[in-house]
């Protein structure tokens, strides 16, 4: 079996004492060699890259496949606010989460949205899409104000439970 036949099958564990499946989010390999090192040192990259394999359960999708659209969705797609529209959602919030600081607290609040804005930023750029993003201080305002709308609704939710 190579890689890409294990990726393929999805990790279920038996939950003892309950009738329910615990299905693993997935699998993810990421190298330690950071391939643009050269750009962050000279200051011309800001975001980190590695090679990356990711294979995810289609429950924990970091990226909303299923979009009812009644505008050209090519057209929609060349924008980066339905790129970032689709990479900032509950799913990737708690990816960044678990990798990060586990929960929102009042005194992590913009950490988190900075971690998820950059999280956003690598699979962006690690993923290259049609979309051309002509004024970068423009898409990363946009950016910001999604990732802290994101949080601020996971906050209200999980203040609610």
């Amino acid at each position: 079996m190579n890689i890409h036949e294990a990726f393929r099958h999805v990790i279920v564990v038996d939950c003892p004492g309950s009738d329910a499946l615990n299905v693993a989010e997935g699998i993810v390999i990421r190298s330690d060699t950071v391939v643009n090192r050269e750009a962050l040192d000279a200051g011309t990259a800001f975001v980190p890259q590695r090679l990356l394999v990711k294979r995810k359960h289609p429950r924990f999708q970091e990226d909303v496949q299923e979009i009812e659209v009644t505008f050209s969705a090519k057209d929609a797609a060349r924008s980066y606010r339905f790129v970032f529209a689709r990479l900032v959602n509950a799913n990737r919030l708690a990816a960044v989460l678990s990798k990060t600081f586990g929960r929102i607290t009042g005194d992590n609040t913009e950490a988190v949205v900075e971690a998820l804005e950059a999280d956003v930023w690598e699979d962006f750029f690690a993923n290259p899409s049609q979309c051309f993003i002509a004024d970068e201080a423009a898409a990363g305002d946009y950016l910001k104000k999604l990732c802290q709308e994101c949080v601020r609704l996971a906050s209200a939710c999980d203040a609610t439970h």
